[in-house]
Parts: C-alpha cells; sequence; structure tokens
C-alpha cells in the first residue's frame, strides 16, 4: 500500500506508483494492480470511508486475480 497525492498539482509528487513497479518489476512481478488510499487529512470520517474504499479496490482486485 502506498500513501501518496496524484493528479493535478500533485502529479510531480507520485515517485512511489513508478517506483514500486520498477521495484517489483526488478523481481519479476509485472502484472501490478494499485489500489489507493486517498481523502484520509479530512477529518474521522472521512478516513473511515477512505480506508472502506480502498478495502473494496482490493475485494475487486482479489476477484479479479481469482
Amino acid at each position: 500500500m502506498e500513501n501518496e497525492g496524484r493528479g493535478g498539482e500533485w502529479a510531480a509528487y507520485d515517485f512511489q506508483t513508478g517506483y514500486l513497479r520498477h521495484l517489483l518489476g526488478f523481481i519479476g512481478l509485472t502484472d501490478v494492480e494499485i489500489a489507493r488510499v486517498e481523502g484520509t487529512v479530512f477529518g474521522p470520517e472521512a478516513a473511515t470511508a477512505a480506508i472502506a474504499a480502498a478495502e473494496a479496490q482490493v475485494r475487486a482486485i482479489l476477484e479479479k486475480a481469482a
């Protein structure tokens, strides 16, 4: 899991995605899906909703892989 700001004015700061894809590719893992947790800084309710959304993304990725 990675924590990042992506898109728009924050796109230049998204170094984690490329770095992790490169690192995982180096050890042979090339089919990588990203589950993002976004909007966690807007209070506890927003953080809970963001985590639930990310968990749903992970479940969808795992169902697709099965």
